[in-house]
């Protein structure tokens, strides 16, 4: 059985959320602040027996709630109006378990099976935080308590003041709200069973492994890094370790214990001596006072204290203390350890549904590193727990994390304004929408995303470009249109935005048209016009009757919803430059030359070359043609930006106004309604 849905309602940023789980591995991508370490913090919420905190209430229900409670004191609205309108937070999880063998016992999960249809192969659990039946007397106190310490009536044609209103709120939230747990009949929801924490608590094993991981001895006051291990494993909770490890364990307690002894005697008999030497210098005699000592010493707490991780060369004459380690190797190591520790836990728990959450395993860690970790971290859990299979949970921010796990367990989580969208990529192309084309599409993109492994999740906004000369000209261009203004006053601009280039060719560029959309990322498609004669040879604009490109190709039919074997010509081709709204779609505009200085450049390079003539000593109008059998585009990219002759080039009009647009694109989308998975 795995937890295979959970529904979200006014958690933080989680206003309204649907998130399907994978049943082995769950990775949430996406930038700062979208909600990932929110979904961890939600289940250590859901199996403690803590009260839902203020900062957990999100901001508009908060809004609600001042409102609601303003309204209350002036007499507008009723207790029940009051109740009926404050937001409450609910949480439903869903339990798959349907691959159970029927003589197999649910162990926890039977208290959270209400309905009698054999059909039926999921459990509902619904964990809500409503209003407290003491809400009255809250409403009450806490207007007493308003007007008394801001010395301020509550009168019919007052406002309420919400920074008041939050600091009073903040101190009694915990009493407003209450939680309750419930098995939910799922073919019928109104019929619901109440149930306890402890009943919720004893389904699920969750272990959480947080991105703040003390690496360093001195940050944890000379722990050694397998202290808290060691402390695990002499502690009371001995009975959560394996078989074979408790039998060595127990020994290993009896021969520390057999030595205490030995040791306990031999000091005493040794700090007899000492005392006893002490009296000629005025200690009291044996007449005044007796005095005995007793000395105790703590074997084990010199191992847990003192056992290091030390590293050895292949001939073993040598040990280097962990320190000497890097930071990556450490980070791993430590993983690993609470790994063990956790399946050790898992091996010998009756929980029906362990839970690892791992928070940015990528912490110092290379990028090589990072893909191996991932990609075996299944197989290790696996192989130490046998019988048990653990659902884990990644949040990351690596492009070498994220790119190394299949679309089927990527969810990735998008930011509006006021709530969050979780966004399942195994729904992208989903339906309808899923030809032939486009699934080809998903393979490729699947594909192409682990090999270059470019940050797409993780960007504000991304530059798609035909090559290597783009990717090393894009950013210098881009300082330039910033040292000269042309992305006005607006902060930040694109120079402090984190923008992705990802370099995809003119043939490749139009497979990505539809993620970028679904992912909602503000994109800029840069690309040559590629001018073709009738013999479909490359020519100049005067002979042109097509283009060779096939991002234009298909950007202009897709607009146009023309089939691909549509012939496109070049009037249609320079249309996109006139119309806007046809150079625009979804998130994305597409920009190629322009025609400047009387003639129309081909290619990025004849593009440049057209606008600094004078520094290319080249003032023929009909004569601007790069030619690659002299110069590599690369080393034309380089010298651009390296020569000092060429420090004050201009940037190509096409390429200025397509910057000043993606700079214009908000970095968070317009709010959105709808916020349950995609």
């Amino acid at each position: 059985m795995y937890l295979c849905k959970v529904f979200i309602r006014n958690y933080r940023l989680l206003k309204n959320v649907e998130i399907s789980m994978d049943r082995s591995l769950t990775l949430f991508v996406g930038k700062n602040n979208s909600g990932k370490t929110s979904f961890m913090h939600l289940f250590q919420l859901i199996l403690s027996d803590k009260r839902l905190a203020y900062d957990d209430y999100p901001l508009e229900c908060r809004q609600i709630l001042f409102d609601s409670m303003f309204n209350f004191w002036k007499g507008a609205v009723t207790k029940d109006d009051f109740v009926k309108c404050v937001q409450e937070t609910k949480i439903r999880l869903v339990v798959d378990y349907s691959e159970e063998e029927e003589e197999q016992t649910l162990g926890a999960l039977s208290a959270f099976i209400i309905d009698m249809d054999a059909k039926v192969e999921h459990a509902i659990i619904d964990i809500t935080y409503s209003t407290s039946p003491q809400i009255e007397k809250f409403l009450q106190d806490s207007r007493a308590k308003y007007e008394k310490f801001y010395n301020t009536k509550v009168e019919s044609n007052t406002l309420p003041d919400y920074a008041k209103l939050s600091e009073l709120v903040r101190d009694v939230f915990s009493i407003l709200f209450e939680r309750s747990i419930a098995a939910v009949n799922p073919n019928n929801e109104k019929d619901c069973q109440e149930r306890s924490s402890k009943q919720i608590q004893e389904l699920f094993e969750i272990r959480s492994i947080t991105a703040e991981r003390s690496l360093d001895e001195t940050e944890e006051k000379n722990c050694k890094p397998l202290t808290p291990l060691l402390t695990k494993i002499f502690s009371s909770e001995l009975d959560e370790m394996g078989q074979g490890l408790q039998a060595k364990i127990s020994q290993l307690t009896d021969y520390i214990d057999n030595t205490n002894t030995q040791l306990q005697s031999l000091i005493n008999k040794m700090m007899v001596d000492i005392v006893t030497s002490m009296m000629k210098f005025g200690y009291p005699s044996a007449e005044e006072l007796t005095l005995n000592t007793h000395t105790t010493i703590s074997l084990i707490n010199q191992i847990k204290n003192n056992t290091d991780l030390t590293y050895r060369g292949k001939d073993a004459s040598e040990a280097l203390p962990s320190t000497h380690n890097g930071l990556g190797y450490k980070n791993l190591i430590k993983i690993t350890l609470l790994l063990y520790e956790y399946a050790q836990i898992v091996s010998s728990s009756n929980a029906m549904i362990p839970m690892l959450f791992i928070e940015e395993p990528e912490a110092h860690m290379h990028p090589q590193l990072q893909t191996t970790f991932v990609t075996f971290l299944t197989s290790f859990l696996s192989e130490i727990i046998k019988q048990k299979s653990i659902q884990v949970i990644i949040t990351t921010h690596s492009a070498h994390v994220a790119n190394t796990v299949p679309f089927s367990q990527v969810r990735y989580m998008r930011r509006y304004p006021s709530n969050v969208v979780c966004k399942n990529l195994m729904n992208f192309y989903k339906g309808e929408k899923a030809d032939e084309e486009k699934k080809e599409h998903q393979v490729f993109l699947q594909k192409y995303l682990k090999l270059s492994l470019c940050d797409l999740y993780f960007c504000d906004k991304a530059i798609l470009i035909e090559g290597a000369s783009e990717r090393l000209l894009l950013p210098r261009m881009i300082e330039k249109c910033q040292e000269k203004g042309v992305f006005g006053k607006k902060e930040p601009t694109l120079a402090s935005q984190y923008y992705t280039i990802i370099e995809v060719g003119g043939a490749y560029a139009h497979k990505f048209y539809d993620f970028v959309d679904f992912l909602e990322i503000p994109t800029l498609i840069l690309t040559d016009i590629d001018f073709i004669d009738q013999k479909r040879k490359k020519c100049m604009r005067n002979t042109a009757v097509s283009t060779s490109n096939g991002a234009i190709l298909h950007w202009y039919r897709q607009k146009k919803s023309l089939s691909l074997e549509t012939p496109i010509n070049i009037d249609s081709v320079l249309e996109l430059q006139t119309d806007d709204q046809l150079s625009s779609a979804g998130y994305r505009k597409i920009m190629f030359q322009y025609e400047e200085n009387g003639l129309h450049p081909r290619s990025l390079e004849d593009a440049i070359i057209n606008v600094n003539r004078t520094l290319f000593d080249n003032r023929e109008e009909d004569n601007i043609s790069f030619d690659t059998s002299i110069l590599k585009k690369t080393d034309f990219a380089l010298q651009l930006l390296t020569e000092s002759k060429y420090d004050d080039f201009e940037v190509p009009s096409y390429i200025n106004k397509g910057l000043v647009w993606l700079n214009d694109q908000p970095k968070i989308p317009p709010a959105k309604s709808l916020s349950v998975e995609e």
